[in-house]
């Protein structure tokens, strides 16, 4: 089970894609996910076949998001 980088929490969900950043990271298969405890934006990797990998190196924000560690923009 993953858990959220900032809070820690495991109430992890897939986020809606918004934006070319959504855009060309789901060309390297990277998907937008949200913490429903903290709100944290994130981006993680998903398997072609669709179970998803977790991996220390998966823990990727924006710029905005690692300055403020929300998402700013909802």
């Amino acid at each position: 089970m993953w858990s959220c980088p900032s809070c820690g929490g495991h109430d992890v969900r897939r986020s809606r894609a918004r934006g070319l950043l959504d855009d060309v990271m789901a060309n390297f298969r990277r998907f937008p996910f949200r913490c429903r405890a903290c709100s944290r934006r994130f981006y993680r990797h998903v398997a072609a076949d669709g179970e998803e990998v977790e991996s220390d190196a998966d823990n990727d924000t924006t710029p905005a998001e690692s300055r403020h560690g929300t998402d700013d923009r909802r």
